[in-house]
């Protein structure tokens, strides 16, 4: 405690706080407990005389307001009654005048909050009509994308094409409730087709006794239901995982998850209509996107299909507008309290089977694998055709959306200030969260949050498709004395959410619990830091400090072949030539790479977002998006080195170990020691030339062996 003449504050007592929590009982009084008393006593008294010096202060304040206030009436009577203007309508006009001049002005509504009032008013979305784009975002300039408008905040986490993109949570929890359409997350996985409404048709075909054709002329004029729903990604909070080893997913954060009114045709009644036969199991559902591996396609269960309770449309307005191309215009399906992969958008198709789709993204995407199957193990096993690895529903989750990332708390104020604690919640397959609790002591202790959801969401007496959310609030007392604090949610069923991260190689259904760190900046405030921030954005307690999170090395994993440098280079601007999609090269991490028969036949995404950036340097985009799989597939396209000029002699090294690329070496002499024990011999270096193995490490050899790249890691004994 500081005894010195300044005025005691808060921050006075944090540093031994923040190391030291208070103990949980009285402790034994020290020998110096006399003097102890005296020096509080004297603290105590000081204390007593600033309250009253304070107080002093504000009561004169006050008077000199008043007085102020009453001349200035005095004056303006005066006034009046020269100019023959006195009277009570002058007055109290007057009088408002000088109160909004004295005391404080109330905030006027923003355009957004009239908006809302006008649209409840109507009865139509809260957000219809907000936060409207109209221009075409620049970053989409050279993508088959440049004509559809999209807001310029979002978030983008897959580079320039396609886009895949979050809002920044403070506008996602901004708008309340329902999510504007232009922030409304969005999962692509290609090229937007351009739809027209007049020529688009959905086809119902297979196992049905009167197959169909709708235009969506007739698809509008039939029953409708008009319902809000909360979308979440099947990679929501990605990124977290991705910290702890990187998946084949990019880096979402925690804006994977929105809510809108859809409008649609209930898709029970239409396949009434079509009559499906006893011999159904499955429907199937395909869009118009052209991707590399056909058009994107799911299924789900008849059962669940027919069930009317479960609200499933094909929708064809998003917050009573029609939808976005970004949304699946003209008509997409909306499948309340699943994940987002099985929405189908740009519907096209509804094939009702007797066996789950076979379309190529029904048996790889949308799927939770176990932890110890990676990028290189997972295509054998038949790991992707397993239907129960397949998931279809949202877990329990919820987030703490402020205070947000880097947000602080000044240590000036009085520790007995309340400060917010907010965020939101969600689940799947329609069960509603009954409890959201937050832990300032690693779990030993819950303490119960409000939980708010809209008006009138429950659907069948029981179901909830809707997003909750939820608030609290800490003194600053309290956040001075915990480490972190931590959210979680339960549902009716007593689901609730893991202590940690289980990592997959899909880094699908994260929803450990959600951790915000406090910091201090040395003794003026506490900084919370976040775990991570969406995509490309630096920060977060779980990034190493000054590094962002790369890919790992394949080698690291085994079994996977790095080629050596090859020797021919480049230019930049010898690579920019080749920019179209007959001959595409791009740069990565200063190697170049001719990707024009990739990027057609095998390229995951199509050609587009290569053929973007044709020519140029997409080493950033590469590390942001792609796992260690994807560095076994680029070795096999890699065509030399860039650099500033053509043919700079090389300077060799001085030593001949690179930590960073393999190098050719010499089996000069085999010795057989025994049945099971061999010595080999290589050479590594010209003579005279350093190995350059640090002390305590072990080097790596390669070797080809039934076309397989075998490595082994080996320690020296001794130095030689």
């Amino acid at each position: 405690v500081s005894m010195s003449k300044e005025k005691p504050t808060l921050h006075h007592f944090c540093s031994a706080l923040k190391n030291k929590r208070l103990p949980d009982g009285p402790e034994p009084e020290p020998e110096s407990k006399h003097v102890q008393k005296k020096e509080m006593g004297d603290l105590e008294q000081k204390m007593d005389q600033i309250r009253k010096l304070e107080e002093e202060i504000r009561k004169k304040a006050e008077e000199d307001l008043a007085n102020k206030k009453s001349e200035k009436e005095k004056m303006m009577k005066e006034k009046e009654k020269k100019e023959g203007k006195a009277g009570d309508s002058k007055e109290k006009k007057g009088a408002a005048k000088e109160d909004q001049a004295d005391g404080p002005k109330e905030e006027s509504e923003s355009p957004a909050k009239i908006k809302e009032k006008e649209n409840i008013a109507k009865g139509l979305s809260p957000v219809h009509g907000v936060d409207l784009c109209e221009k075409v975002d620049e970053r989409d300039i050279g993508t088959p994308d440049y004509w559809i408008p999209r807001h310029s905040e979002l978030l983008r986490l897959t580079g320039k094409h396609p886009l895949n993109a979050e809002p920044p949570m403070n506008l996602l929890m901004e708008r309340g409730f329902i999510t504007p359409n232009s922030l409304h997350y969005v999962r692509n996985h290609g090229t937007v087709p351009k739809l027209d409404w007049k020529s688009h048709t959905i086809v119902v075909e297979g196992l049905v006794d009167g197959p169909k054709k709708f235009t969506m002329d007739e698809i509008e004029k039939m029953d409708s239901i008009r319902l809000p729903v909360t979308f979440a990604c099947d990679g929501n909070r990605r990124k977290e995982v991705n910290m702890i080893r990187h998946t084949k997913g990019f880096n979402w954060g925690a804006g994977g998850v929105s809510t809108a009114y859809w409008k649609g045709v209930p898709l029970a009644a239409i396949l009434k209509m079509c009559k499906v036969q006893k011999e159904a199991k499955f429907v199937c559902f395909e869009g118009m996107d052209d991707l590399a591996k056909g058009k994107y396609g799911t299924s789900i269960s008849i059962q669940a299909a027919l069930d009317e309770t479960n609200d499933m449309i094909l929708a064809y307005e998003m917050n009573d507008s029609k939808l976005p191309p970004d949304h699946g215009f003209p008509i997409r399906v909306i499948l309340p309290g699943h994940v987002g992969g099985r929405n189908v958008k740009w519907l096209h198709r509804i094939t009702i089977s007797d066996k789950e789709s076979e379309n190529w993204y029904h048996w790889h995407d949308n799927k939770v694998l176990p932890p110890q199957v990676n990028e290189y193990t997972a295509d054998s096993g038949d790991w992707w055709m397993k239907p129960e690895y397949a998931l279809y529903h949202p877990n329990v989750n919820s987030v703490i959306t402020s205070p947000g990332h880097d947000e602080y708390i000044s240590l000036e104020s009085s520790g007995k200030d309340k400060y917010p604690i907010k965020g939101y919640a969600y689940n799947g397959a329609g069960k509603k969260l009954i409890r959201v609790e937050i832990t300032i002591d690693d779990g030993m202790n819950w303490i119960p949050c409000k939980v708010s959801y809209m008006k009138d969401v429950e659907r069948h007496n029981s179901k909830v498709w809707v997003w909750c959310h939820w608030e609290t609030e800490l003194t600053v007392w309290q956040i001075v004395q915990c480490k972190e604090i931590i959210v979680r949610a339960v549902d009716v069923d007593i689901n609730t959410q893991p202590q940690e991260i289980t990592w997959n190689v899909m880094g699908m259904l994260n929803n450990a619990w959600y951790r915000v760190k406090t910091e201090t900046d040395g003794s003026s405030a506490i900084i919370f830091k976040h775990p991570v921030q969406a995509g490309s954005l630096p920060g977060g307690w779980m990034v190493q400090p000054n590094q962002e999170p790369v890919p790992p090395v394949a080698a690291q994993y085994g079994a996977t072949r790095l080629s050596p440098l090859v020797n021919q280079v480049y230019t930049k601007e010898e690579v920019a030539k080749h920019n179209t999609p007959d001959d595409c090269w791009i740069i990565l991490d200063g190697r170049v790479f001719d990707v024009s028969a990739y990027m057609k036949a095998e390229h995951p995404g199509g050609p587009a977002p290569m053929l973007v950036g044709g020519g140029c340097d997409l080493s950033r985009e590469y590390r942001e998006i792609h796992g260690g799989d994807a560095e076994e597939i680029k070795e096999r396209f890699c065509i030399g080195v860039v650099r500033e000029k053509k043919n700079v002699p090389q300077v060799e090294d001085e030593v001949a170990l690179n930590p960073r690329k393999w190098i050719d070496c010499i089996l000069e002499e085999k010795v057989e020691i025994s049945h099971d024990t061999r010595r080999f011999k290589f050479r590594v270096a010209k003579p005279g030339k350093k190995l350059g193995l640090p002390v305590g490490q072990h080097i790596l050899l390669g070797a080809d062996i039934h076309d397989h790249f075998v490595v082994r890691p080996y320690t020296p004994t001794f130095p030689w």
